[in-house]
């Protein structure tokens, strides 16, 4: 069940990298010059052309307009992401350690879900859509002490077997959200479905999974 929830963690960061390129694009109009690139084609409007790559794709790039010359930003708004992660990663450890890891970590997933949707309601604004993926990254850092909670709470025997599900589901995650962001245009759908696993699994989590013995053990709270 804990390692289920990285089924919405595997797949935000990768989604967006179907979302950024402008290669291979092609024209729905007779006005194309073919010895041109799309951003040389200074008459086509945002209707006389498309990305194959994926639905979502097109959508994104004509939504946010990240194409020929601002390309760069969407660079930096992607790598805000793993900056974010960085400093969850910092401060997640420490507030886990203090608090406990069940309470940080079934809270950290629904705020993690909550920064998933902000990307939706930023519409067409990037500065928005840079805040919220800066705060998913950040939230993904916090509750990466999920992969500690599981070790402390699978018996010896079994606790290899539970770290490879753990890396296993992260990766089906990774497919999830390619597949997601390739067949299904509109930008927020993709964004509810991908929180749908972290809420659910979240869920079960809170209500069902316990408190870390260890660290139970350790805060000398055994009884």
């Amino acid at each position: 069940v804990i390692s289920l929830t990285l089924l919405t963690n595997g797949g935000v960061p990768l989604f967006l990298t179907f979302l950024t390129s402008t290669k291979g694009w092609q024209c729905l109009t007779d006005q194309c010059d073919p010895e041109k690139n799309l951003c040389e084609q200074t008459n086509l409007t945002d209707a006389d052309w498309y990305s194959p790559a994926s639905k979502a794709t097109d959508k994104f790039l004509k939504s946010y307009k990240v194409y020929c010359g601002y390309e760069g930003y969407f660079s930096i708004i992607s790598s805000s992401y793993f900056f974010g992660f960085m400093i969850g990663i910092l401060i997640g450890g420490k507030v886990m350690d203090k608090f406990g890891r069940h309470k940080c970590i079934w809270i950290g997933i629904f705020v993690y879900c909550f920064t998933v949707l902000m990307h939706a309601g930023s519409k067409t604004d990037f500065r928005v859509f840079g805040v919220a993926h800066a705060l998913t990254g950040f939230m993904s850092g916090f509750i990466g002490a999920i992969y500690v909670y599981q070790s402390e709470l699978t018996i010896g025997r079994l606790r290899n077997l539970g770290c490879q599900i753990h890396n296993e589901t992260f990766s089906i995650g990774m497919l999830y959200g390619a597949m997601l962001s390739y067949y299904i245009e509109n930008f927020a759908l993709i964004c509810i479905l991908l929180i749908v696993p972290g809420l659910f699994f979240g869920l079960i989590i809170a209500v069902w999974i316990p408190e870390s013995p260890l660290w139970l053990q350790v805060n000398n709270r055994e009884e």
